[in-house]
């Protein structure tokens, strides 16, 4: 008796199930729809958030350290931000010899020097040199080009990922093609 009843139910189950696709197979589809679109793979790709740094994030750097600042500005600058190389520029000056390359920050440099985007390795190298105060202080003799070959030749042997000379062609012409 009870099998009787489970294969009962089970073909109500199938055959009510069975109705409801045929008679409302367009209604079905189309509630489908947005929610095929939201999880499809398929579909150009959108941006969270603008990849622009905020006035919060920007005043906010005022009250942080230089080995924070350092940090959230590269990582920043790796992710594209419109506006973190320039500050960067702006504030590299102030951490020379402030910051020094931990875990995270060195991280930060060899995802940095392995960029494709050719502004990134050089964001990379400025934040190295500014770990070395003798590679160039407002007080040294040595010129901001001299900095940067210094900078490349030493961390190019020691701290590049990747063996690939094209990347070394990338990161040499970046940092040459810097003002």
């Amino acid at each position: 008796m009870r099998t009787i009843n489970r294969r009962t139910t089970i073909l109500a189950a199938a055959a009510f199930l069975l109705g409801t696709i045929a008679a409302g197979s367009g209604t079905l589809r189309a509630a489908w729809e947005p929610i095929a679109r939201f999880v499809s793979l398929q579909d150009t790709p959108k941006p969270a958030s603008a990849n622009v740094l905020s006035e919060h994030e920007i005043a906010a750097l005022a009250e942080m350290s230089p080995q924070s600042q350092a940090e959230l500005l590269l990582e920043r600058a790796i992710n594209h931000y419109s506006g973190a190389n320039q500050q960067i520029a702006a504030r590299v000056e102030s951490w020379r010899g402030r910051i020094t390359l931990g875990s995270r920050l060195n991280n930060l440099f060899v995802t940095a020097i392995n960029s494709d985007d050719l502004t990134v390795p050089v964001a990379g190298i400025e934040v190295d040199i500014a770990e070395h105060p003798l590679l160039g202080g407002r007080g040294s003799r040595l010129s901001r080009d001299r900095r940067r070959d210094r900078a490349l030749a030493r961390c190019l042997p020691r701290r590049f990922v990747s063996d690939d000379p094209r990347a070394r062609r990338k990161l040499t012409l970046a940092i040459s093609h810097q003002p």
